[in-house]
């Protein structure tokens, strides 16, 4: 007999979005019996056992020997999802993003990552005074726009991590270990302060091929960790506060009521919406949160958004805005330059060779949507049209330029704390 950790159990369960009755058939016991299992602090299991829980819930045996790390709560989770999130949903990001929280720290032993310059804001806050302090922390300049907003956020000790895989895709080749996983994926972005004291802050969100909502999604996120960093300071208006808060941080009011004509129209918006890197549609709520357009110009331009037709896609400005093809989404490197560091490659096989606890199916949900670094393996194959540097450019904002350089420039230049 060996002891395992029931959390571990319930952990990968969760993560290979399991029932319960699910593993008890596998195993040929009681649902009853599984419960006690998770619900125990460690529990003796034979050999055999210990050889099927690890087959079927596709986990490295050593893993449920890990002494587990502190558990998250709904409560430690930021969201930028509608009330409609599945429970399981909640589950699985919630224990996801705890599983990136294990990798950073198993990192962070081996090679020290940025140190954390984001900061949570004491109480409630002004929203434009809070995202001009959120620019000041991070380092970017607080009246010019963002060339490129992964860049500074990573060098502030921010963690990036962009999901590819839908919560609904198969993850096995083999018929028999297929998994299922919860249908209708609602969440946009989460966040989240991790680690045994809360101290290091995590944004994880869906992939997308818009540029202008992966910017948006990644500001809302960054106004909930410094606005809303527990749940004793949510509010019911949390979500409202941390969009409004996207909009600042993206394209401060004070900036950018300066470039604007005395009509506001559409065309008069996209030169502002290509300057700062927002889209037209966050730019109307934006004016109008703001008072500088009222109720009835708001709704005619929000009409326009919808009834004009873009010559290059026949859809209407409200589903592909003018631009929306001149950028290509915006994707973090810092897991993947540092785990790069400390294994010598991104493979993700052979980073979970080298760790021997996590399987390499989730440490390629965390990689596949890096940036790999020119000295190291990509995560992905190599026909791949993600592939690489290709994947992202620096956007050519005027303005303070924030472009990801080649080489480990990042990684040198946190190193000697610049």
């Amino acid at each position: 007999m060996d002891a395992v950790y029931g959390d571990r159990l319930r952990q990968a369960r969760i993560l290979r979005a399991h029932k319960l009755s699910d593993v008890a058939d596998a195993l040929g016991c009681a649902t009853s019996t599984v419960s006690k299992w998770e619900s125990a602090h460690q529990v003796e299991l034979d050999s055999v056992r210990r050889e099927k829980v690890a087959r079927f819930l596709q986990f490295p045996e050593a893993f449920f020997h890990l002494e587990p790390t502190p558990k998250l709560s709904d409560s430690d989770l930021l969201y930028r999802a509608p009330k409609s999130t599945l429970k399981r949903e909640k589950d699985y990001l919630r224990e996801f993003l705890r599983l990136v929280s294990e990798i950073l720290v198993w990192l962070d032993d081996k090679r020290q990552l940025p140190p954390v310059k984001l900061k949570p804001l004491p109480g409630p806050s002004d929203i434009a005074e809070a995202a001009k302090n959120a620019r000041r922390f991070i380092g970017i300049d607080t009246d010019r726009p963002i060339s490129f907003l992964t860049h500074p956020l990573e060098r502030a000790g921010i963690v990036v991590v962009v999901r590819r895989r839908r919560l609904s895709d198969k993850i096995s080749d083999d018929p028999g270990l297929e998994v299922r996983r919860p249908h209708n994926e609602r969440h946009e972005g989460c966040s989240a302060w991790v680690g045994d004291f809360r101290e290091r802050p995590v944004i994880m969100m869906k992939a997308s091929e818009s540029w202008e909502r992966t910017r948006w999604t990644l500001a809302h996120e960054i106004g909930h960790l410094v606005m809303h960093p527990s749940s004793e300071v949510m509010t019911s208006n949390a979500e409202e506060e941390a969009s409004q808060f996207a909009n600042e941080f993206l394209a401060p009011i004070s900036q950018i009521k300066q470039e604007l004509p005395p009509l506001i129209t559409i065309a008069a918006l996209i030169d502002v919406k290509m300057r700062w890197g927002i889209s037209l549609a966050a730019l109307v709520r934006h004016l109008h949160y703001n008072d500088v357009i009222d109720d009835r110009r708001k709704n005619t331009l929000y009409s326009q958004l919808y009834t004009r037709q873009n010559p290059e896609t026949g859809r209407s400005f409200g589903v592909t805005e003018p631009g929306w093809d001149l950028h290509v989404p915006e994707r973090p490197r810092l897991l993947s330059a540092w785990i790069g560091r400390v294994v010598g490659s991104i493979v993700p096989e052979f980073v979970a060779s080298v760790s021997s606890r996590w399987p390499a199916d989730l440490i390629a949900e965390i990689l596949t949507e890096q940036r790999s670094g020119p000295n190291h393996r990509s995560a992905l194959p190599a026909n791949s049209p993600d592939k690489g540097e290709a994947k992202v450019i620096a956007f050519p904002f005027q303005g303070q330029g924030h472009g990801l350089e080649e080489g480990t420039y990042m990684l040198n230049s946190v190193r000697r704390g610049n």
